[in-house]
This record gives C-alpha cells, sequence and structure tokens, in this order.
C-alpha cells in the first residue's frame, strides 16, 4: 500500500487530507480487486473444469467494469484534490502516483479480454464426459500399435492416448477416456495393415454409464472395426 504523507497540514483541514487517502486507497483497491478475482476464476476453471465458472466470470466482467469506473473517478478526484492541497501547502504535487494508479485500473479491461479469450478456449476444449473403452481382438494376429485420438475436429488436433499392443484372442478393458468436444478416433495396426475408427460425441449421449466395446476383426479387404455399448463392469 502507498502512503501518501502530507507535511505542513496545519494550512489544510485534516478532514480533507484524510479524505483524500481514502480516494486514494479506495481506488488502488477497485484496480487491483477485479483483476485479481478473474484471473482466480480463470485458473479454477483451467484446473477444476467447473461448468459454473465462465457464467461467474462473465458476471464479474461486469461488476469488474462498474468497479473499475468508479475507481477511475476516485482517482481522478484524488489527483485534483492532491494538486489543491500540494499547492497550498508549496509541496510538489504527486500526480505521478495517480497516473500508476489510473495505468492499473485501465490494465483490467486488456485482462478481461484475455480472460475472455482464454476462457472461451478452456470451454472448447475441456473435457465432457469421462468414457470407458474395451478393445478386443479377434483377428488371430496380435496388434502392434493401438492408439485413441480424443477431441479431434477441424480447429482442435486432440490428445493422443497410446494403448499399445494387443496380442490376438484378448482384450484390454476398462480403459477410462476423457472425451473432449468434437469425435474421438480408435486407430489400430497390424503389420503394414492399418485401420482408423471414427466416433463423433453425439454417439455417448445416454452412454455415460456403460462401456464401449470395440471389436477388432479381419475382413475382406484388411482389418474392420466395430463398436457397441455394453453395462459397466468392474475389473
Amino acid at each position: 500500500m502507498i502512503e501518501l504523507d502530507y507535511q505542513s497540514a496545519e494550512t489544510v483541514d485534516p478532514r480533507a487530507i484524510h479524505l483524500n487517502r481514502i480516494f486514494f486507497r479506495r481506488a488502488l483497491i477497485c484496480g487491483v480487486l477485479p483483476m485479481t478475482i478473474g484471473l482466480t476464476i480463470l485458473g479454477l476453471y483451467y484446473l477444476f473444469e467447473w461448468d459454473f465458472l465462465p457464467q461467474v466470470g462473465m458476471l464479474m466482467i461486469l461488476i469488474g467494469g462498474v468497479v473499475v469506473l468508479f475507481g477511475i473517478g476516485l482517482i481522478i478526484t484524488w489527483c485534483v484534490q492532491e494538486h489543491r492541497i500540494a499547492k497550498r501547502l508549496g509541496t510538489p504535487s504527486r500526480w505521478y502516483v495517480g497516473i500508476l494508479v489510473l495505468l492499473l485500473l485501465l490494465a483490467n479491461f486488456p485482462v478481461a479480454l484475455f480472460c475472455m479469450v482464454v476462457g472461451d478456449h478452456l470451454g472448447r476444449t475441456k473435457t465432457v464426459a469421462t468414457i470407458i473403452i474395451g478393445i478386443t481382438n479377434e483377428t488371430g494376429v496380435d496388434l502392434t500399435d493401438v492408439r485413441i485420438h480424443t477431441g479431434m475436429s477441424r480447429d482442435y488436433g486432440g490428445t493422443v492416448i497410446p494403448i499399445g499392443t494387443i496380442t490376438s484372442g484378448t482384450s484390454m478393458n476398462n480403459i477410462p477416456i476423457k472425451v473432449k468436444p468434437g469425435y474421438f478416433c480408435i486407430y489400430v495396426k497390424q503389420s503394414s495393415d492399418y485401420k482408423m475408427h471414427l466416433l463423433s460425441l453425439g454417439e455417448f449421449v445416454g452412454h455415460h454409464h456403460e462401456t464401449l466395446q470395440v471389436r477388432v476383426k479381419s475382413g475382406p479387404t484388411g482389418l474392420e472395426i466395430e463398436h457397441e455399448f455394453a453395462p459397466h463392469t468392474s475389473p
């Protein structure tokens, strides 16, 4: 906290000096508080992806805008009063301090824009569901490379989850996958043959408590992949 020390105050009403100090401190709070709360909300959304936080963030931007405008009014009032008091006391005016606080207040607007842009990006890429996948190899030959790509779309590259090798006649069950908006893809490879099986997020509506059972088979033209939903069973 910046302390403002007035000397030779016998020629100035002490109540005016005290009130001006209150204006300064309140303006400083109006500059720090909105951006601090906004960045905190953004950080919580990044860490926990709570659905209600975007609405809280937008409300805070509106409230913060009012608070910042109020703070601008306070610091302008402080600058005017500071100039009058300094003139009466014959001391240099601390106008530069008011400019610094004004810049702090104005900095809330680019910070708010930053929070909106980053929050929108996080909202587009956040996890919307966690599903369980089981993959069975029915080809008679080992699958040498099995991967799952989540969150695929035109705008987002998604995340690659390596599963590894699934030997012939065995299954890899109870694989938890955090699904993001868009599509996700199951990629399997067998020697030089590979297959990609694309699924949209809409297919999982109403199936959040079931397991996605994937079966890889050998077909006339190479690998074939089928899927169905089945009741989830613990390992």
